[in-house]
């Protein structure tokens, strides 16, 4: 019987000072991370803050086949050689996250860049806090979403900001992922959340 292991995420936070700079940084990493079999799920953009007040200007999101793959792609040479030019260029908050248990994923819907819900949840009650998901995964689907990385705790490699609990949804659009936010059936779901959570939410659009 085989097997299918979750596959591992790269998730980088990034905040850039010098631009031009930052530009040396990428073009070494995207060779970096096709050579170690990954692919962008989010690269850059402006994404959209709906929830928190933690400032994010600029996402990357790596998927690899496991999560092994997306330690070897950090720790290789090739994209250690990148690294120096994003610290002179940027501050970066960087975890590799596990991704969702593959026998509880729904298939990718078909199309073109898809939306992405990212989500760091700090519980203040988790017993109570572990209702919300009960209630809020029928409507994700509902909305044509599936969890691509649910809880558990990131291993963080860069930086200092506390991290809690991370949830990232995929949508068939960003369009979609916003109509779900806003829904009314998610946010009867959502006052439940607050009330034993604090979140940092935003949408991203897919690469």
């Amino acid at each position: 019987m085989t097997t299918t292991l979750p596959k591992g995420y790269c998730l980088a936070d990034i905040t850039v000072h010098d631009a031009t700079a930052y530009t040396q940084y990428t073009s070494r990493s995207g060779p970096a991370v096709e050579a170690a079999g990954g692919r962008f799920v989010v690269r850059g953009g402006t994404p959209e803050v709906i929830e928190g007040d933690r400032k994010v200007t600029r996402i990357a999101l790596v998927e690899f086949p496991t999560v092994e793959a997306a330690h070897a792609f950090y720790r290789g040479d090739l994209y250690q050689d990148a690294v120096p030019y994003r610290v002179a260029a940027s501050s970066t908050h960087y975890a590799i996250l596990t991704g969702n248990d593959p026998a509880q994923m729904e298939a990718p819907a078909p199309g073109g860049p898809k939306g992405y819900l990212y989500a760091e949840m700090h519980p203040t009650d988790l017993e109570k806090y572990m209702e919300y998901p009960k209630m809020s995964t029928p409507i994700v689907h509902r909305f044509g979403g599936r969890f691509i990385v649910r809880g558990g705790q990131p291993q963080l490699l860069e930086g200092k900001r506390p991290t809690g609990r991370v949830v990232i949804a995929e949508f068939p659009s960003i369009d979609r992922a916003r109509e779900f936010y806003f829904s009314p059936e998610y946010r009867q779901a959502m006052q439940w959340r607050l009330k034993y959570a604090h979140s940092d939410i935003c949408l991203l659009t897919g690469a």
